[in-house]
């Protein structure tokens, strides 16, 4: 029990006992004879709310009915938070297809570069994923932003949605533009 305590309560510890390790010797090494007492003050300070925790057990409520209802209670929230993990999992592995225009942005590559070779415009690529957490909070934060859409206003902006990156075509595609990950935003200017 030990070891399995010592390997649990070894991540949380070991951050701090380093530093204070550290900051300990290093005060030592340049004269300082208080560093040697900064590994044991920290002993003293993580030992001493135990024998207070222990003196405050005698003024919890006693065992009875009620824990039951506690019990039932728990369980009933951990249910509720399973379905709705359940509920956002599902809803990850339902891809949403955008088709043809999608908020100002073109969702055909080859549509949206035809429309800015006509109209002699920048593009904006938006190379992303259903899947991407990334991809949609940049969608509903930096992008939704209405300084960033005023200044996409001069773009042809293209959603390129690659929902399984390592297939063909988005494999092809994403190598061509040397995307190695989503999001990935790409700029292309016309030919002057």
């Amino acid at each position: 029990m030990g070891v399995v305590a010592a390997l649990l309560a070894g991540a949380c510890v070991a951050p701090v006992l380093i530093s204070v390790l550290l900051y300990s010797s290093q005060l030592y090494s340049a004269g300082n004879q208080f560093g040697l007492l900064l590994p044991f003050l920290l002993g003293v300070g993580m030992a001493l709310p135990w024998p207070f925790a222990g003196a405050s057990l005698s003024f919890l409520p006693k065992p009875g009915g009620w824990m039951v209802k506690i019990k039932y209670g728990f369980g009933i929230f951990i249910l509720l938070l399973a379905f709705y993990y359940g509920y956002e999992g599902v809803k990850l592995l339902q891809p949403q297809k955008l088709e043809g225009t999608h908020k100002g942005w073109q969702t055909s590559l080859d549509a949206g570069l035809a429309q800015a070779r006509r109209e002699n415009k920048p593009v904006f690529i938006d190379f992303w994923a259903s899947w991407c957490k990334n991809c949609l909070v940049m969608d509903n934060t930096t992008l939704a932003n209405s300084q960033v859409e005023k200044r996409l206003q001069k773009y042809v902006k293209i959603k390129y949605q690659a929902e399984k990156p390592d297939a063909m075509p988005h494999q092809a595609v994403l190598k061509y533009f040397n995307a190695h990950g989503l999001p990935t935003y790409i700029i292309l200017k016309p030919r002057q």
